[in-house]
Order: C-alpha cells, then structure tokens, then sequence
C-alpha cells in the first residue's frame, strides 16, 4: 500500500512539474499564452525586425550556441559564430557553453525568429532572451564577451548591423577570445597567411585596388601585389541591396572589412552573399552605400 502511494505520490509530483514547464507554441497560442506580455518590452535588440517565437524555459545548454528548452525545442542561437577546438589541448567553445550556463539554465526566456526557423535536423535558429533584471540578450552577451563572432547567414541577418557595433567594442577591449588573439583581422596585404585559412571563417580586411565584373557579380581586389592576391567576391544579391548601386571603378580606393568563408581561386578569397558581411572602413562610402 505504501509502494503504491509512493508511486502516485511521484506521479502527482511528476504531473505538477510539467504543468509548470508546460510547453508554450512558437505561435503564442492556447490556454498558458493569454495575457501573455513579452518579457523584454524595452530589452534586446533596438533596430532588429524579429517574429515571435514563445515563451520557455531553458532546461539544458546542448552545444555552445545550442540550448534545450522545456517545450521540447533545440534552438540554435543564429548570426553568430562560436569557434572550434583549436587543438587536443584548447577548446574555444567550452567559455561559450559555460557563459550559457550561468546565464540561461533554468530560466524563462523568450525566442525571436528572422529567417529560415528551422533546419532539416529539426534544430531551430533563432534569437534567444533570458529573463531577469536585466535581462540578456545571449547573442549580444557572447559577442560582448568576445566568446562568439558576427556570422551574416543569408535567411539570419537582421541583427547582424547590431551585433557587429558589440563585437567591435569587444575587439577593442581584447576581451575573450580576442585578448587571447585566437580572433583576429587578417590583413588583405599578406595572402598567403589567409590561403592557410581556407575553408574557416575569417574576418579580412584592407584597401581595394580594382574592381572587375561578370554576370552581376563583383570581384574586388586587394592590395594586389601578383596574379594570387586576395580577393573578395560580391554575389549578385548582396550588390543589389546596396542602395548606392556603384560601378565597379568606384570601388577602388576604398578600405573595407569582409567576413566569411575562405575559398582558393587562383588566389585565396572570400564570397559575400550579404551586405552585412561587408564593413566600409571609410566614412563616406558607408553613408553613400548602405540602405
């Protein structure tokens, strides 16, 4: 009898437990969602234009930018990058996992989309807000700390504009990662250092000496000293949001910062498919092209 009533005992326990997780619908619907307010009505991103995603609560940290949240989701926070191991001895990520830890295990957060919301995998991207006082954007913590790096996806870019102005306060401050030189600009000047890179993500930058184009695509050049030099590749629908529509000799001159895939084309270089991959270093060309 008393087995029996230790058993109904947990189930009722079990049973209270997850009504207090209940899940909330990424849609904001049924009964636990009226009445609902945003937990962030004047946090979080200023200038981002993100859809609501509900309301959990985080359970467990999956991976450094993944959480497991009690409605049953993974969400996978997006237009970030959090690097790699570096080697047998040094893991990178693992600041980022514990930074997640603190910040969001066992707290209501609530999940912004942009984009694409999920993958094949049944992971979700999207923008993550822990609850609190205040309450933390985990996107922005990560960059801040300089745990993560801006990454411009083509379905997951609103923010990025508002995420580069943190990571550059955290490259000038050397915090995280940065201060451990682990992230760093490459100079367009020395390709050979960046062909080393292929196929990582890197951030480059220098001054354009050319420009050429074919089919709508732009090839700008690089401080090119030989056939090999770097290069940076604008795809047709990154030229295209560029409200200042320039021709390509109105490249050359300008100092500009890329970021993104390192590729070997003749020389090493680096396709940019969205405007935000894309940092004008001189004053007068970012108000004259951005939109």
């Amino acid at each position: 009898m008393l087995y029996r009533f230790a058993i109904f005992s947990s189930r009722l326990f079990l049973a209270g437990a997850l009504l207090l997780l209940s899940p909330v619908n990424p849609d904001g619907s049924g009964a636990t969602a009226q009445n609902r307010q945003p937990l962030f009505r004047h946090g979080g991103p200023s200038n981002c234009q993100l859809q609501p995603g509900g309301e959990s609560a985080v359970l467990a940290i999956a991976g450094p930018q993944t959480l497991r949240l009690a409605d049953g989701r993974f969400v996978r926070l997006s237009e970030i990058l959090v690097p790699a191991a570096a080697s047998a001895d040094f893991d990178p990520s693992q600041a980022a996992a514990a930074y997640l830890r603190q910040a969001a295990t066992g707290h209501k957060a609530e999940v912004k989309f942009d984009g694409t919301q999920r993958d094949r995998y049944g992971v979700y991207a999207g923008h993550i807000y822990v609850a609190g006082e205040p309450g933390v954007w985990l996107q922005e913590g990560l960059i801040s700390a300089g745990l993560a790096i801006v990454y411009p996806q083509s379905d997951n870019h609103a923010c990025s504009r508002e995420l580069l102005a943190f990571e550059a306060d955290a490259r000038e401050n050397k915090r995280g990662h940065w201060g451990l030189a682990y992230f760093k600009v490459l100079q367009a000047r020395d390709p050979r250092s960046i062909l080393n890179l292929v196929q990582t993500y890197q951030i480059v930058e220098g001054t354009v000496s050319s420009a050429t184009e074919s089919g709508g695509r732009l090839t700008l050049q690089f401080e090119r000293q030989n056939k090999f030099g770097f290069a940076a590749i604008i795809e047709p629908a990154a030229r295209k949001r560029f409200a200042g529509k320039r021709t390509p000799a109105s490249w050359a001159g300008l100092s500009l910062r890329i970021r993104g895939w390192v590729e070997k084309r003749r020389g090493p270089s680096i396709p940019a498919a969205q405007p935000e991959q894309i940092e004008f270093m001189t004053p007068s060309a970012s108000a004259q092209t951005q939109e």
